[in-house]
Formats: C-alpha cells, sequence, structure tokens
C-alpha cells in the first residue's frame, strides 16, 4: 500500500492531568510568564486550561481524581495524552481505517450554552495501541463500534459514565486526533477572534516570542518522551499512522513543525518527558536557581526540579 498523505497536520498540544489545576496553570502562567491560550475554566465533565510553548499547547485537565491522588508518594499532575490535529477529522477516519490503526468514531463535543443554545467546540477520535495496550482505551474503542455508538455519545452533558469514562483513558498513554469547530466559536474567549487553528497557532506563538519565551526564555518543544513495554509494536504503529513521514532516528518522528515523538523501551507504558527549547540555558538556570526550582544538570541539560512542578519531568536544551 503506497501512502502520500498525511493522515494528520500536526502534533496539536499534549495534556497535563492535574488532581488540582488552578497551581499548575498559575505557575505555568504567572511564575514562568507563559501566554495563556485559554483560561482555565470548568466545563460539565473536565476543567481545562491552555499555555503556549511556542509549536505545541500544553493543556492542564481535571478530571474526576484518582484513588492513589491523596498519597504523599503521587505526583500531583503527570501527562496523559498526545492529541494531534486532524482537519477535516472525517478524512483522517478514512485514512486510519486505510492504515489499519484501531480507533474509534468521530465523537464531537457539543457545548450546553444558559441560553439552551448547543455549540460544538471540538471533535476527536480516540486511537488504539499507539503506546501499547490498554484494557480501558480499548474498551472505549471496541464500545465506539457498537450501533448507535456515534449518536448516543454525549461528552458535553458531563454526566457520570462520561466522567468515569474520562478518567480511565486519560491513565497517561492516550493518543488522540482533534478537530476545532472555529464556526461555531462565536464569543468564545481566546478562540473566537481567530478563522481557522492555523492563524491562532500563529498568534499564540508570535504572543510568546513577543514576551521573549517568559521567565525561561521558551522558544519551543524539541520532543515528548514516551516510554513503551513493546517497543517494536508500538514502532510498528507510529510508522502507518505517520508515513510518509520516515523517523528521524529509530523510533523519532517530527511533522510539520511539531515536536519530535521520542519512544523509549519502559518497564511501563507512559508519556514520560516534556523536552523544550530555550534561548538560553544560562538564562533557564538562573531563573530556576534564583526560584529554588532548579532540578538535575547535564551536559547541555536544564531540569526543573519535578517537586516545584507537581512532579512533571521538564528537561531544558537550547
Amino acid at each position: 500500500m503506497s501512502i502520500d498523505r498525511q493522515a494528520v497536520k500536526q502534533l496539536d498540544h499534549i495534556i497535563v492531568r492535574a488532581d488540582d489545576p488552578q497551581p499548575l496553570f498559575k505557575l505555568l502562567s504567572e511564575t514562568l510568564g507563559l501566554p495563556v491560550a485559554w483560561p482555565l475554566r470548568s466545563y460539565p465533565p473536565f476543567t481545562s486550561g491552555g499555555g503556549t510553548l511556542g509549536n505545541l499547547y500544553l493543556e492542564i485537565l481535571s478530571v474526576a481524581a484518582q484513588k492513589d491522588s491523596s498519597s504523599h508518594n503521587s505526583p500531583d499532575a503527570r501527562f496523559a495524552a498526545f492529541a494531534f490535529e486532524a482537519d477535516p477529522l472525517a478524512q483522517a477516519a478514512e485514512e486510519l481505517v486505510r492504515r489499519k490503526i484501531p480507533h474509534g468514531p468521530v465523537t464531537p463535543y457539543v457545548q450546553r450554552e444558559a441560553d439552551g443554545r448547543k455549540t460544538k467546540l471540538y471533535s476527536n477520535i480516540i486511537l488504539g495501541k499507539m503506546l501499547g495496550r490498554n484494557f480501558w482505551i480499548d474498551t472505549m474503542i471496541l464500545m465506539g463500534r457498537l450501533p448507535g455508538a456515534s449518536a448516543m455519545a454525549d461528552p458535553g452533558a458531563g454526566g457520570a459514565l462520561v466522567r468515569w469514562g474520562m478518567d480511565k483513558v486519560m491513565s497517561g498513554n492516550l493518543v488522540f486526533l482533534v478537530e476545532h469547530a472555529y464556526g461555531e466559536f462565536a464569543d468564545l474567549p481566546h478562540w473566537s477572534e481567530f478563522k481557522n487553528h492555523q492563524e491562532k497557532r500563529a498568534a499564540d506563538k508570535a504572543t510568546l516570542a513577543t514576551g521573549q519565551g517568559g521567565a525561561l526564555g521558551v522558544e519551543s518543544v524539541k520532543e515528548i518522551v514516551a516510554g513503551v513495554k513493546d517497543f517494536d509494536g508500538a514502532r510498528k504503529c507510529w510508522e502507518k499512522f505517520l508515513e510518509p513521514t520516515g523517523e528521524m532516528a529509530q523510533g523519532v518522528w517530527e511533522i510539520a513543525d511539531s515536536p519530535a515523538v521520542h519512544l523509549v523501551p519502559a518497564d511501563e507504558s507512559l508519556i514520560q518527558a516534556l523536552v523544550i527549547k530555550v534561548s538560553s540555558l544560562k538564562k533557564a538556570e538562573t531563573f530556576l536557581t534564583e526560584t529554588s526550582m532548579l532540578g538535575a544538570l547535564e551536559e547541555g541539560q536544564v531540569t526543573i526540579a519535578p517537586e516545584k512542578i507537581y512532579g512533571l519531568d521538564v528537561r531544558l536544551v537550547e
């Protein structure tokens, strides 16, 4: 089978799941000075806020708390999902079938307004096996194949089943596609002023540059590191998914101006780390030292102390 076009446009955002999103969102937007891409806001099934890192959005998301969230040994936040932009999503779904990649149906998120209006904000497709097998993701995909599943799916209603499902699939190795419904963003702050997602991404990237990348001098995200138990199996899935784009190195792919996806063998399949490119490592190190946020130092790399950023592994490079 010859494939000469991408199934997706680019890697759009990475989701960080937080037990309490407010402190982490405040740290990113105020302490680190990253531009707010969309404000922290509660919706029926979740709470979400986003910041821009240039070529990637960082979404802070809260759903039903995990059972061990109160444990002092458990981090307050964890990388939960990759989100790739696909426009149109229906065409991407056809490509997924053609490439034999397991996936769920196109599922729209429709918000209920106070005056009774319904506004579609976006649509998603969940992918399977991209970062290894996951019982809950596989189950959601299987349920999505049942007759009438698409019609019955209503994430915007925020029912207990929806919250339960989000809690299960946001376990650290979810990959999904998203299409934003810009034509319906009549009065949504940080969205309605743009005609399409390309325009918004360009504007947010320019805002980051105008602010000189905030306190750390952020320019862009270099790569996202994901650990996988079955490295060879996951590598084959990503090869099919991102064809005709080939690997930059073993287990490393990059499309458009997106960060690279970097797979590494691991005992557990989880998104592990975010590697951010900054204008000056010295500037970043000085700020982190002055704010008592400095973590490990390696040749050509500075790490934010995980305990200062709610358990996340964030590495800085030039």
